[in-house]
């Protein structure tokens, strides 16, 4: 697995982020997957829409897994966290795909090393 992240604070353009690689993805030829929550895919779907993508895009769940040479999409990791299966993360170290990933940077801390 292959993980691409995109680091933004707030408006910083994560999901425009995520809707691009999806759509190039798809236009690449991969089979695409959104790993998280119900409402966030939901959005990003409309907004693919809105955008007149012909991108396809899956919402992992236990019947639809990330597959080989597919690409996975997870917009704001921290916050969708709760929404992600474990055992999906850990099975998809063993499979070739890119996972997309965006991370909020509005809460970041840095802690000094001593």
């Amino acid at each position: 697995m292959k993980k691409i992240i995109y680091a933004a604070g707030k408006r910083g353009g994560k999901t425009g982020w995520i809707i691009e690689n999806i759509e190039a993805e798809y236009n690449a030829g991969k089979e695409c997957f959104y790993m998280g929550g119900r409402k966030t895919f939901e959005d990003i779907t409309k907004r693919l829409e809105e955008n007149n993508s012909l991108a396809e895009l899956t919402l992992v769940d236990k019947e639809h897994p990330p597959v080989a040479g597919s690409a996975v999409f997870t917009d704001d990791l921290l916050w969708e966290t709760s929404s992600i299966f474990p055992f999906t993360v850990r099975n998809m170290r063993n499979i070739d795909c890119n996972w997309y990933v965006t991370l909020n940077t509005e809460m970041a801390v840095n802690i000094p090393k001593e």
